[in-house]
């Protein structure tokens, strides 16, 4: 590669506009450089002219609207669910958090960082909510491939869905719960 920087800047080739005027076909003909090296060496410079991204190939294809998005929070001593989330295809998000002391208080709904919650009896119960979550999607909208593992990291909340369960778990803490039995 020294041979061929070498070469480029003895033919007067000195900055990136230099290089993506001079012909592929020429560039192919310095040493180390080919005609596959040439075509790499001018996408790299026009993308660096335009503060443009490098393609090496064609982007992905765009991933599909979710139809459905399911988060299950599991306590790591029994590994029962204890927080039910969902966020349907409309981006209304809600949960479901198991705490039977809040069922028999009767305090059964609440919003939390404006999101709706739902305190239920047991693991059974919050299943129940996402089995109704998906009652209410047309067959149609839930995209073939949403288990892929493709799909798996893009559809994920990632910060939100630990935000809204902080605040959860705070505001149940506030108010003497906090043990999901």
């Amino acid at each position: 590669m020294r041979a061929s920087g070498a070469a480029l800047r003895g033919d007067g080739i000195t900055t990136l506009e230099d290089l993506v005027a001079l012909p592929t076909i020429r560039l192919a003909r310095y040493p180390y450089a080919g005609a596959s090296r040439a075509a790499q060496l001018h996408a790299h410079a026009q993308a660096l002219l335009g503060a443009a991204p490098y393609r090496k190939a064609a982007p992905p294809p765009a991933l599909p609207v979710p139809a459905l998005f399911f988060d299950i929070e599991s306590r790591p001593d029994t590994q029962e669910p204890w927080a039910f989330g969902w966020l349907d295809a409309a981006g209304v998000p809600g949960i479901a958090i198991v705490s039977p002391r809040h069922v028999t208080a009767k305090r059964t709904q609440a919003r939390i960082a404006d999101i709706p919650v739902v305190f239920v009896r047991d693991m059974a119960a919050g299943w129940g909510h996402i089995a109704a979550q998906v009652a209410r999607t047309p067959l149609g909208m839930v995209p073939d491939a949403a288990h892929d593992a493709v799909l798996t990291p893009a559809l994920t909340y990632l910060r939100a869905d630990l935000e809204a369960l902080r605040h959860v778990w705070l505001w149940l803490r506030a108010r003497g719960g906090g043990d999901a039995r």
